[in-house]
């Protein structure tokens, strides 16, 4: 048995699992484990070696299984070496009995210390490779994921551009399959095969580095889409180029929607003529260029007269489409070219014209664009509608982009005050006028609280009946520091700065206050006349508001009569016969005034619920100096008999007036040549003088 080499033979006798003695050890003992075996004989077999107390229960245990009846029994134990070392032991044990019929172990022990060393080492480079390989493949298949997932469209061709892979996106955007397109040319794929394909395809090959671009290419579906394509060089181990890479973006969208931030951020949607931002910039090119030329320019800013009333009568489409039309109207006119045009408003245009030589070049601009303009426009019936225009010149009218649209605003309503449908320059006496008005405007939103504003009276005479006393409210202030402001003035400050409404209200107010005054002052009923003008009609709280002060007040509703232009009653007819019904219905007379200066017919003017026609004094003043004002004036008086309607005349200021319209049956004259606008108090003693 010593023939076994490195492995050792022991011979054990066991009576119990942790008791047998070793009987006999080969000559390899001493040569794993350093100790001379006969120092170690007749000694039980757990004691003999520096085992390794977590490996002992294994030899038990192989005990207990021979003891059980088992023939053979194999394990792996480790000790420690004399010089320190831990080594491993295969262990084979056999169950024999010796001629008395004693149990006894015969073990053969190898070190297997350096294969096990080996098998640790195989077993970690093998884990170490298979954790590798793994991790290669996740990573592959990341990439193919990764790949065919894209949102980006990628096309690998060879060197000659056969295409041999494409990913799902791909696909999904052009509509084509892998099986279609492998093996066919790039170059079939896009609609730039001749100029941008060919550069592209030089680049790479002759340049062999990356190429970036855009390409329309086409769809299986036929339709055409934009590409933002970047090619790059593959390369193999060597460096070589082996193939080439697409990588393609669908970018129609996103330039169309390129293409619609980038207009309406500069052009009017409605139009196509620039906006307020690309007029500004314009504008302060067109300064730098004049500065360095030493020529001006003229800034033209338009706004249409009354087109408010376009959009009340005829709807908001009805007046989006006369701008469309007044904007195609001053891009396609043939007598001049602008240098500029755009939309800043609601109806508010600018029209710009560089390096003119005099004013002379700039006011006959004015009359083309008022040319231009002119004509009616075709709506649901043809419309005619009138500019008024401001001018600013630069340099002289202002330096800066702000100055010259400031000036021309302000030159613009100048134009609108003096009677609009016009043009005008912009001149530095209109900002003093502007001032003015601010300041006016300042002090109007006071004025109906400080007590500023006060109502004064101006009697209407009955022709035929003495007793029959009625009055018109006329608004007047007085202000501390700008006088007497004329009421014309208040009033077309207050219409045009929104102030209209809160002040008819308050005139309302105080003439029905007025009329419980003098109820207790005097026995004479009085009637007062008060105007509406179109901003309160325009108001859906008129009705209501009116109604509440009428239950506040408890006043007689027919000792209240309104009056309400001819014009007015024209801007919109449905809402003012609407407001006039409900005016009517509740016991308030109406009155149109200023007859015969607007354009109603007569068929409208029978479908409103009045009972007087108010002659325009335009027609009394120039009665017996003009034949067509007095046949207006006879023919007016006659038509409102006519209609069963009383006619009065107002700004009568002569007896030769007076016997005119006495002579042609005036029912009633309201002028200077009875009384001026009395105070309050001094109403009650005129009409107490009228009697005596």
């Amino acid at each position: 048995m010593d023939g076994l080499g490195d492995r050792f033979v022991i011979f054990s006798h066991i009576p119990h699992a942790t008791s047998g003695k070793l009987l006999y050890l080969s000559n390899g003992f001493e040569k794993i484990f350093g100790i001379p075996k006969s120092a170690l004989l007749d000694r039980p077999w757990y004691t003999v070696i520096d085992w390794l107390e977590e490996d002992i229960p294994k030899g038990i245990e192989s005990n207990q299984r021979l003891l059980a009846g088992e023939i053979s029994s194999s394990f792996e134990m480790r000790f420690r070496h004399v010089d320190g070392d831990i080594r491993t032991l295969y262990v084979t044990e056999y169950a024999e009995t010796d001629e008395s019929g004693q149990l006894l172990i015969e073990g053969i022990c190898e070190d297997i210390t350096e294969r096990k060393k080996t098998e640790e080492l195989r077993n970690n480079y093998r884990n170490r490779l298979e954790k590798a390989i793994k991790s290669r493949t996740r990573q592959l298949e990341k990439l193919i994921q990764a790949v065919n997932q894209s949102p980006s469209m990628l096309v690998i061709t060879d060197q000659q551009g056969h295409i041999e892979y494409v990913n799902n996106a791909f696909s999904h955007v052009s509509g084509y399959q892998a099986y279609q397109v492998i093996g066919k040319s790039i170059k079939t794929l896009s609609l730039d095969n001749s100029k941008e394909f060919e550069a592209m395809m030089n680049h790479l090959q002759i340049n062999k580095s990356l190429w970036r671009g855009e390409i329309w290419s086409e769809k299986q579906s036929k339709e055409k889409y934009l590409v933002s394509l970047t090619a790059s060089p593959l390369r193999d181990e060597h460096g070589e180029i082996s193939h080439y890479l697409f990588n393609a973006e669908d970018i129609t969208e996103k330039k169309a929607d390129k293409a619609t931030i980038h207009r309406l951020s500069n052009f009017d949607d409605l139009t196509g003529l620039y906006n307020r931002s690309s007029l500004q910039n314009r504008l302060a090119e067109l300064i730098l260029k004049a500065d360095s030329h030493k020529h001006q320019f003229a800034v033209f800013l338009l706004d249409l007269d009354r087109f408010k009333s376009i959009n009340d009568t005829m709807g908001h489409e009805a007046g989006d489409t006369l701008l469309y039309q007044l904007a195609s109207r001053l891009k396609n006119n043939h007598l001049f070219k602008a240098d500029c045009l755009a939309r800043i408003g609601g109806d508010e245009f600018v029209v710009v014209k560089s390096d003119l030589k005099n004013i002379s070049d700039i006011s006959l601009m004015a009359e083309q664009l008022m040319e231009v303009l002119q004509p009616a426009y075709e709506l649901d019936k043809p419309t005619i509608i009138t500019p008024s225009i401001g001018i600013a010149i630069y340099p002289q009218d202002g330096n800066s982009v702000e100055e010259l649209l400031i000036n021309a605003d302000t030159a613009m309503y100048h134009i609108k005050d003096q009677g609009r449908s016009n043009y005008g320059f912009y001149t530095s006496r209109l900002n003093d006028i502007v001032r003015e008005n601010n300041l006016i405007v300042e002090e109007l939103r006071k004025a109906t609280n400080d007590g500023s504003l006060e109502l004064y009276y101006q009697p209407k005479i009955d022709l035929k009946n003495n007793r029959h006393f009625a009055v018109e409210a006329l608004i007047r202030w007085n202000h501390d520091e700008l006088g007497i402001v004329s009421r014309d003035k208040v009033i077309t400050i207050a219409e045009e700065r929104g102030l209209i409404y809160p002040i008819g209200l308050w005139v309302i107010e105080s003439a029905f206050q007025q009329l419980l005054d003098w109820r207790k002052q005097s026995d004479h009923i009085i009637r007062i006349a008060i105007n509406l003008s179109a901003k309160q009609l325009d108001n859906l709280n008129l009705i209501a508001d009116i109604e509440r002060l009428v239950d506040h007040y408890k006043i007689d509703a027919s000792l209240i009569e309104f009056e309400i232009t001819e014009s007015t009653a024209m801007q919109n007819p449905e809402l003012c016969i609407r407001c006039l019904d409900c005016l009517s219905e509740m016991g308030f007379l109406l009155t149109v005034d200023d007859f015969g200066t607007g354009y109603s017919s007569l068929s409208y003017l029978k479908m409103l619920p009045i009972q007087a026609l108010k002659l325009d004094k335009s027609f009394i003043e120039n009665l017996l100096t003009d034949d067509v004002s007095s046949t207006i004036s006879k023919a007016t008086i006659s038509l409102g008999h006519e209609m069963d309607l009383t006619v009065v005349a107002e700004g009568v200021e002569t007896k030769a007036q007076l016997d005119f319209l006495t002579e042609h049956n005036c029912d009633v004259i309201q002028g200077y040549y009875f009384s001026r606008p009395l105070t309050a108090d001094a109403v009650v003693d005129f009409f107490e003088s009228r009697l005596s």
